[in-house]
């Protein structure tokens, strides 16, 4: 007689849909991170065969452990998943940092693999708490992926500002960028966000590499006022901010051989347009040209390009952004020798765009 109550007990919680536990899976369910470099993954955390619809489930943390002292990090964002009415699931992502720091005092305690772990609790759902782990492997520098971990800019006095006179020579900026792995550095030098040269760079595994903005082109120096210097990495990609640093140029000149430099055409108060070639004569010793337009004859450039011709033919895409129609704008040229420094300059001369 108790076997046969047994069986239609059993019968009766199937035929209702009883479930023993909510299953709860996490994807992915390892990861590995480097030492040094802080590293980021998107979990997806999912609950099925739910006893109830229309419900929550809730984690109020989640908890690095490992080692024989487990706790060693909490990471207090709450997460829910909710089961919607119409079936027995739901998921929830979660966007998890593991910094430095956090692997520095994994290694610390000698845990080259330890766990984080999210519990998520019914709020409404009147069934038991289910636990998702997720394994996280620290490996080696030399088995990481290419990225960047840190970068610092600095003048030659190690600092990241600088007061020099105008026409100052061979300004120089430095970027120590610390990697992590083996692959293509690619950015770029910009002054005040105008590119001034490209950097490709092959770094093979190691710490750290020293950057310096090139010689030719150098940093310009003949206009006076604060300017701002960055190295802007393109690859990889980073999530690290990219610092500047500053220099300011006095009033007071450096003593540098000049020789005039004669504007051609557009002639003063000359109109120009997309594709305008603005052209000038070459002095002696002028290896590499800067041409600036400006809003005004006081005023600082609204946009500069070097070119090693005594021409320089205005860009379309350039007329169009930069400049407005039936406006007066003003053009100047610098010449620069082969060790970068000035030798010739010219007044500014005014032109209409069209």
């Amino acid at each position: 007689m108790k076997k046969i109550y047994a069986l239609i007990l059993t019968l009766i919680l199937f035929s209702t849909g009883y479930s023993e536990a909510a299953v709860g899976t996490v994807s992915p369910p390892s990861i590995s991170v480097t030492k040094g470099v802080p590293s980021t993954a998107t979990l997806v955390y999912r609950l099925s065969d739910v006893a109830a619809t229309n419900c929550e489930y809730r984690s109020s943390k989640g908890s690095f452990i490992g080692g024989t002292s487990p706790l060693l990090e909490e990471n207090p964002v709450a997460l829910t998943v909710v089961i919607p009415s119409t079936i027995n699931s739901g998921s929830a992502t979660e966007t998890l940092r593991v910094s430095a720091g956090l692997i520095e005092k994994a290694l610390r305690r000698d845990i080259r693999t330890f766990t984080y772990t999210r519990v998520f609790e019914s709020v409404t759902c009147d069934d038991i708490a289910v636990t998702m782990n997720v394994t996280i492997t620290v490996k080696g520098e030399a088995s990481a992926e290419f990225g960047i971990t840190r970068m610092e800019l600095y003048f030659e006095n190690r600092r990241p500002e600088i007061t020099i006179g105008r026409n100052t020579p061979d300004l120089k900026a430095f970027a120590d960028v610390r990697f992590a792995g083996s692959g293509l550095l690619e950015g770029y030098w910009e002054v005040d966000g105008r590119l001034i040269s490209r950097e490709f760079r092959h770094l093979i595994y190691g710490r750290s590499v020293t950057l310096q903005s090139p010689q030719v082109p150098g940093l310009p120096t003949f206009d006076e006022g604060s300017h701002v210097v960055r190295f802007v990495i393109t690859k990889p990609v980073s999530d690290i901010a990219t610092p500047f640093i500053v220099y300011f140029v006095t009033p007071k000149e450096m003593k540098v051989r000049q020789a005039p430099l004669l504007l051609l055409v557009p002639v003063e108060g000359g109109s120009a347009k997309a594709e305008t070639k603005f052209s000038w004569e070459k002095p002696e010793g002028a290896n590499i040209f800067l041409i600036s337009f400006y809003e005004d004859r006081g005023g600082t450039p609204i946009f500069s390009a070097y070119t090693r011709e005594p021409f320089y033919s205005l860009p379309g895409p350039v007329a169009s952004r930069v400049f407005t129609a039936e406006r007066q704008y003003f053009w100047k040229v610098v010449g620069f020798d082969a060790e970068n420094q000035e030798t010739s300059e010219s007044d500014k001369r005014a032109f209409i765009i069209n």
